[in-house]
């Protein structure tokens, strides 16, 4: 459920939305995997789907580069 919730708060692409969602990835209470796999079946169109992979692959990479 907390997948979903991360997912359907990226949509909305706000920013105190991305702020939730990229606490919840650096402090590991979610997996970056899991919330791409879950963005691929989100019902939307591509081009807001792959921004939002993108957007996740950006913030894994920041969190590693971080630690």
């Amino acid at each position: 459920m907390r997948y979903d919730l991360a997912a359907s708060k990226l949509v909305a692409y706000r920013e105190k939305d991305r702020i939730f969602v990229s606490t919840l990835l650096m402090e590991e209470l979610i997996n970056g995997a899991t919330v791409l796999e879950r963005i691929r079946i989100l019902p939307v169109d591509d081009v807001t789907r792959e921004r939002l992979i993108r957007w996740v692959e950006v913030t894994l990479d920041d969190i590693r580069l971080a630690d």
